[in-house]
């Protein structure tokens, strides 16, 4: 559906739910990133009796444990090690998990093959005659990857190097920000007008286009004109976010992730003086709007899912689509542009109708909406 077309008001019934496919349809079923950490096991070793058998035994979630022997031929804490190991990965069917030398130092390192809390491997000592084997203790506890929730937006890392090296790697998007340019400012005179002209070639905002200058008029004092600069400011940049300081006459300007943005020129009347710093901001990132695809496993017995869990893959979508998205809890404008939270928290990837300093416009995307439904279009 062209961007032009009426507003269907049956748009989506629920977030995720895939509504109606466009030309240039791009659905993706994409691999977890290295998102969450697996569980990390270990046994220190220290110097055997020669003619032992020393005995370990691990076992994947709902499998039967299996058993790896070895038997020494020195008192070398290296060979009692490194016999263990090769045992423990000699034995049939032992795919759920990687036993390997640590690093550093003498050790049994059993790791899980996946991230996850859930299930975990375990891993003891059962044959350990001479005192030389250490309990099996956990180095890193496991944690799963984020769940990716239906309707919002997950980053494209790059691609996996497997057989299927066609597939996406998704993981939480990044914490990002926009460039961010602080004025400041100080009155000499009751009336000099200060100008601050911007560089913002792709911010939408302001009526020149790829440069912007806002004009404001001195009151009485630095403190007294600094709540008329912030309005000024925010009139020019309306996706901007735009704080003031009147006891330091600090004003400072947020753009929107992506955005370009920087200073000019400035100019104060009489002896009224301005002076201004510019910082940039982070590129917006490759993304995708997670759907459902009906695979989500529940996370909770009885209830219904709500995304994917840090164990699964992620069926999300790239352009050419009508989608139920994420309500975003505010106003939505007809075909306004869907901006997608980037800040650590409990909203990251979440779109919204409005602009923030950690939110970037999908380039693409647009809001349907009919007040009560929400679907984003993706071109």
């Amino acid at each position: 559906m062209p961007i032009g077309d009426p507003i269907d008001p049956q748009a989506a019934s629920y977030a995720g739910q895939l509504v109606a496919q466009m030309p240039g349809f791009r659905a993706v079923a994409a691999l977890r990133s290295s998102a969450g950490t697996k569980r990390l096991l270990r046994c220190t070793v220290t110097a055997p009796s020669s003619g032992e058998t020393y005995s370990i035994r691990g076992r994947a979630p709902g499998l039967p444990y299996r058993t790896a022997s070895f038997t020494t031929s020195s008192t070398s804490a290296s060979d009692l090690r490194d016999g263990l190991i090769a045992a423990w990965n000699a034995l049939d069917g032992v795919d759920f998990a990687v036993v390997s030398a640590a690093a550093s130092g003498t050790a049994i390192d059993a790791e899980q093959l996946a991230a996850g809390s859930q299930d975990p491997i375990e891993f003891e000592v059962v044959a350990d005659p001479t005192g030389d084997l250490s309990a099996f203790a956990e180095v890193v506890a496991g944690a799963d990857a984020f769940e990716a929730s239906f309707g919002r937006y997950v980053e494209l890392t790059g691609f996996s190097e497997a057989s299927d090296a066609a597939r996406p790697i998704v993981a939480e998007l990044s914490v990002a920000a926009g460039p961010v340019i602080q004025a400041t400012i100080s009155v000499d005179t009751d009336g000099d007008t200060f100008t601050h002209t911007f560089a913002t070639p792709n911010a939408g905002g302001g009526a020149s286009g790829a440069v912007t200058t806002v004009t404001y008029d001195a009151d009485t004092d630095t403190a007294t004109t600094v709540p008329i600069a912030v309005a000024a400011y925010e009139a020019a940049l309306p996706d901007c976010t735009v704080t003031g300081v009147t006891g330091t006459g600090v004003i400072t300007i947020a753009f929107p992730v992506g955005q370009e943005a920087g200073t000019v020129a400035t100019t104060a009347q009489g002896s009224s003086t301005i002076s201004t710093s510019d910082t940039d901001g982070d590129a917006v990132p490759d993304c995708a709007l997670v759907y459902d695809d009906g695979t989500a496993e529940a996370l909770t017995i009885g209830t219904e899912p709500t995304g994917y869990s840090g164990r699964q893959s992620v069926a999300c979508l790239g352009q050419g689509f009508r989608v139920g998205a994420e309500k975003p809890g505010e106003s939505i404008t007809a075909l306004g542009k869907v901006w997608i939270e980037t800040a650590s928290g409990a909203n990251k990837g979440r779109p919204y109708a409005s602009p923030s300093p950690s939110r970037f416009a999908h380039p693409t995307h647009h809001w349907l909406a009919d007040g009560q439904s929400v679907a984003v279009i993706g071109g």
